[in-house]
């Protein structure tokens, strides 16, 4: 006999979905810069470094969060599916009895934007915190 699967509720599927959404796109935009700065120049590196980063991240990601929320965290495939007709058309857009695709759709698609921004505005060069520990000194900053 097998044991039933525990029943998360929703607001924790929901907050994996975003989290999960937010971290794998953070891991691939993240492996992209880093396999470009780390590979010299050669292109077949780059791509190697990231499809090894990323399918090693995606793998955790899945194993972590794939007993909690199903482990969905493409917003494409949501909306895909919510206007196909075999998987249930319009009544995949969540009503007010069902909402939960279109939270679903929602979170990943805001867990998207911040996962994709967070190792840019980190990695990229000017775009991180570029300011020496002394700019920031009180005692610098006030003139008497």
């Amino acid at each position: 006999m097998t044991a039933a699967a525990p029943d998360f509720g929703l607001a924790r599927r929901l907050a994996a979905e975003g989290l999960g959404t937010a971290l794998l796109l953070s891991i691939v935009v993240g492996s992209g810069i880093m396999g470009e700065r780390l590979s010299g120049g050669n292109d077949a590196i780059a791509l190697l470094l990231n499809t090894v980063s990323t399918g090693a991240g995606l793998a955790v990601l899945i194993t972590l969060l794939g007993p909690v929320s199903g482990a969905h965290f493409n917003p494409l495939v949501s909306l895909l599916a919510a206007h196909d007709p075999s998987t249930g058309g319009v009544g995949n857009l969540g009503t007010r009895a069902n909402p939960v695709p279109s939270y679903q759709f929602r979170l990943r698609l805001i867990g998207g934007t911040a996962g994709s921004m967070a190792p840019t505005a980190t990695l990229t060069p000017g775009n991180g915190i570029s300011k020496p520990i002394s700019f920031w000194d009180p005692d610098e900053l006030v003139s008497y």
